[in-house]
């Protein structure tokens, strides 16, 4: 498949601690996927996350999609920085000493007792991959699912915050209101670009 030069995506690499991403979610900067998420594997994410940057295992490149505003909406899958912000500013506990498996400790109970431990995580950094909001929308689309192994749900509900505040939101709406009469395969997997061309050709879904 052969793209042209307005196709190429504008994206560029800044490195931020946990406690630099730890203010900008505080100020509302942050923008994750609203789906569902146990609250047992975040804790598992968190102490395996914990475990690596007491290891000093660096942390892996997220990407993000930049929005008009300046916010930046995060394309992770795997849940890492959601469930460290999680454990930071909710007080969630996650087991830390080896022997005593029985014993959760909070962030703020880790800084009281093992000070060290809580300057490494919050000064830990982390590569961010940033996709200007001038790329094209659907390319913030194809790239996030190209590094991410998105669910069907999340990839939805990415889609519907990338393009809030695009005109292709009305066609995102008749997606909807087909999802709402036929709860099938067919209609759930239809896209932006399936149900513009079906429109435009006037294909018809029979709606039982």
């Amino acid at each position: 498949m052969f793209y042209s030069e307005r196709d190429a995506i504008d994206i560029y690499e800044r490195k931020y601690s946990i406690q630099e991403i730890w203010w900008m979610d505080e100020d509302d900067r942050l923008l994750f996927a609203p789906v569902r998420r146990n609250r047992n594997r975040i804790r598992n994410i968190v102490r395996n996350a914990v475990e690596a940057i007491e290891l000093g295992i660096p942390m892996p490149p997220i990407y993000v999609s930049e929005q008009q505003n300046g916010d930046y909406l995060v394309l992770e899958s795997k849940d890492t920085i959601y469930s460290l912000l999680q454990f930071l500013k909710n007080n969630m506990g996650i087991e830390i000493d080896q022997d005593d498996a029985d014993r959760r400790m909070s962030f703020y109970e880790i800084d009281h007792e093992n000070p060290r431990l809580a300057s490494m995580i919050m000064r830990t950094v982390v590569p961010v991959q940033i996709i200007e909001y001038r790329s094209p929308k659907y390319m913030h689309m194809l790239t996030g699912k190209f590094i991410e192994n998105w669910t069907e749900n999340r990839e939805y509900a990415i889609r519907k915050i990338i393009y809030k505040d695009s005109r292709i939101e009305l066609i995102e709406r008749i997606r909807e209101v087909l999802c709402k009469f036929q709860r099938t395969g067919l209609v759930r997997s239809l896209n932006e670009i399936n149900i513009f061309i079906c429109l435009l050709f006037g294909w018809h879904i029979q709606i039982k």
